[in-house]
């Protein structure tokens, strides 16, 4: 025989209204929200794949926005080179009219005025800064500029020769930029070229240019160690003072030379140069050859300036300006076909970003398509369902009222 109490038919029917409430409850949730799964506890399995594609949904955002950031950079890369293109364009024409031998000096120096200024806007492009305010062309050291006047006029590269990598796929990443070392300093020349330097000790304030070549062959003879020029005002033995001592170091010494140059213009070696200012006694400025056939192109410019100004209407200036003038043409070419390699890598980057990007936004797709069949509700058969949980409540409740008022003692009365 089977016992059926009075509370235990209470405690089920209760059991049961609040069974129905929570499967109604539920489901309104899911309508509410849109998603299928409210808690991990409404189907693990599932809720651990949405966890896993959630996971590779963000890598992949994270990746596209790398791969949109990086596409600004290259563009702004590519903009400023298009600029430096028709600068170097300018130069050279300027130039090939520069030697046109019906020109005077004078004329020449207003050629002279117009590279300084496309020298100066060369400098600037060199100097570009991102949204972010970094020199894009300083490779890792973007805080700081890019190539920096000095007090002899000549432009310095700050930077050094780092590219950054960025990552727009788990195993792809791309450069977003390119070095001003290898963009504007490491060009090739047609010869191996000097430079000079102030010392860091001197007290005067006189500066050294960055000088021409005005006779090759007599340059590429000299001392390819370099030499130092000292103002002395005092040296005993040597002729009145002041003036300038020229001392070679080819064998690590310093060994005074013959020549001795009481000026401030004048050619050493091959080297036509000039110091101006006022210098003091053992200030000194070293003269040194490149070790090899490079030039960066804001100094080739500089240079072809500093010819077109100091050169006069003499056949024997004339020579060494014509020679001046050649080698700059050709190192321009150089520098142009150095910037249009420069570009052909940046295409390069371009067309892999865009091949990358178009496979992470199909990977974000499916994705999106997998979770929507996992965690998104179908809104009709949700819908249909409440209908039915509700009908069960309402049910359930009208039972429970009716059960509720059944006892012993209405049967006795």
């Amino acid at each position: 025989m089977i016992r059926f109490s009075f509370l235990q038919g209470f405690n089920q029917g209760l059991n049961g209204i609040l069974r129905a409430q929570e499967n109604t409850f539920t489901t309104q949730a899911q309508i509410s929200s849109g998603k299928r799964l409210q808690t991990a506890a409404d189907d693990p399995v599932a809720a651990a794949r949405i966890l896993k594609i959630d996971q590779e949904q963000s890598q992949t955002k994270l990746f596209i926005n790398n791969a949109d950031s990086l596409e600004n950079r290259l563009m702004l890369e590519e903009s400023q080179l298009k600029g430096v293109t028709s600068l170097l364009a300018r130069i050279r024409e300027q130039t090939i009219y520069a030697a046109n031998g019906v020109l005077s000096q004078s004329e020449r120096q207003t050629i002279a005025i117009e590279l300084k200024g496309r020298l100066v806007e060369l400098a600037s492009l060199a100097n570009t800064r991102d949204s972010n305010g970094e020199y894009i062309f300083a490779g890792f050291q973007g805080g700081q500029e890019a190539f920096v006047l000095d007090g002899q006029g000549n432009y310095t590269y700050q930077g050094d020769g780092g590219q950054r990598q960025v990552n727009i796929a788990a195993s792809t990443t791309i450069p977003a930029n390119d070095s001003g070392k290898d963009i504007f300093v490491d060009i090739d020349s047609v010869q191996k070229m000097f430079f000079t330097e102030e010392s860091s000790s001197n007290a005067g304030d006189a500066i050294i240019t960055t000088g021409v070549v005005s006779n090759q062959a007599t340059f590429t003879a000299s001392d390819s160690a370099g030499y130092t020029v000292t103002y002395d005002d005092d040296a005993a033995g040597l002729p009145p003072a002041p003036f300038y001592v020229v001392a070679g170091n080819s064998d690590g010494t310093t060994v005074n030379v013959p020549e001795v140059v009481p000026r401030t213009t004048f050619d050493l070696y091959g080297w036509s140069l000039k110091i101006e200012g006022a210098p003091v006694d053992g200030d000194s400025f070293a003269l040194k050859s490149s070790s090899a056939p490079k030039q960066s192109m804001l100094d080739t410019i500089g240079k072809l300036v500093l010819g077109l100004e100091e050169f006069g209407d003499t056949a024997e200036e004339q020579e060494p300006l014509l020679l001046l003038m050649e080698e700059s043409l050709s190192n321009i070419v150089f520098a142009e076909e150095n910037i249009d390699g420069i570009n052909a890598q940046i295409g390069a980057r371009f067309n892999t970003l865009s091949t990358v990007r178009d496979v992470n936004q199909g990977v974000e797709l499916v994705n999106e398509q997998i979770l929507a069949e996992i965690r998104d509700l179908d809104y009709a058969e949700a819908v249909s369902r409440l209908s039915l949980q509700s009908f069960v409540l309402e049910a359930a409740q009208q039972s429970y009222a009716k059960v509720s008022n059944i006892s012993l003692f209405s049967f006795l009365r």
